[in-house]
Order: C-alpha cells, then structure tokens, then sequence
C-alpha cells in the first residue's frame, strides 16, 4: 500500500483512528492549508496525505496493533474485476503521493524504477499459471503498477463520483 518512506504508517486511515484536535491544528494553521487538500479528494488518499502532513509537522502517532476493527465491505469490492480495481487506484494515489511529498531527484528515481517493472512482472505471468494464487498476486502487481504509471503521468482515481451523494 502506501510507503513508509513517506513518514506515514499504511494501515493508518480516518476510518481507525483517533486524533487530537492539536494534530489537525498543527496541519491546518500550516499556510492556512484545509486539513483535508482538495487535490485528494475523490480519490480515497485524503486521511493518508494528511498523516503524512502530520508527521512532517511533527505529530507523533501511535498504534495499537491487536485492536479490532469490525468494517463492512461491499461485496462487489471482493470479486476479481473490484481488487485489480483497487490494486489499480492504489497504484495511481500511491504515485500522486510520491510526487507531492518526495524530493524531486528520489522522485526521478522511483519514475525510472516505475516504468521498468511492469514489463518484468508481465514477463513472468506465465509461469505463474500454474498456481491460480501466485498468477493473481503477480496480475495484482502488474495492474498496480500500471496505477503507479497512469499516477506519475497525472491521472487521477476517481473513486467517489463528483455528482454522488
């Protein structure tokens, strides 16, 4: 998912969480920024580019990793067509991620590492036929992959719908 070399933690999300209002403070009276940017809105990375905001900011996290957390899930999110759609916007919000919170030289590298793997990872699809398991976890990598490219070449996911209510 998310990279930790971004200062935030993947499994912290909005939905889990508890926050001090001093850590949302701390990132809204930064330039005056809203607490959640515009520029992730739809797209499902919001509460992650806000942790990351955070924590260069210096907010201090912690997690408690036995909670349980009990969520409901679409079923259609459970089929095959809705994880590589998943696997594809985590690619895409990942990749917008890197270039609004990376240095530009880490930037070029992680773009020219971007566009050689998928070409490796499809080449090794066939030999993962044989087990149903590892030839989808290999399809997931490619088509996230394939998010990180469509991301640094500035596609947006659109997760929730403009005109959605």
């Amino acid at each position: 998912m998310y990279s930790l070399e971004l200062g935030n933690h993947h499994w912290i999300g909005t939905n889990d969480v508890l926050i001090k209002r001093s850590a949302i403070d701390l990132v809204a009276d930064w330039n005056n920024e809203p607490v959640f940017l515009p520029s992730f809105a739809f797209c499902r990375a919001e509460d992650t580019d806000l942790f990351i905001r955070a924590a260069k900011r210096g907010a201090e996290f912690a997690v408690a990793e036995s909670s349980i957390i009990r969520r409901g899930f679409d079923p259609s999110r459970i089929t095959f067509k809705g994880v590589m759609r998943l696997a594809l916007r985590y690619g895409t919000t990942t990749a917008r991620l890197h270039q609004v919170h990376q240095a530009e030289f880490n930037l070029r590298q992680r773009r020219r590492k971007t566009r050689r793997k998928p070409i490796r990872r499809i080449a090794r699809l066939p030999r993962r036929v044989s087990s149903r398991r590892a030839f989808l976890k290999e399809l997931y990598e490619v088509v996230n992959l394939v998010g990180w490219l469509r991301g640094f070449g500035g596609w947006r996911s659109m997760i929730y719908h403009r005109g959605a209510r």
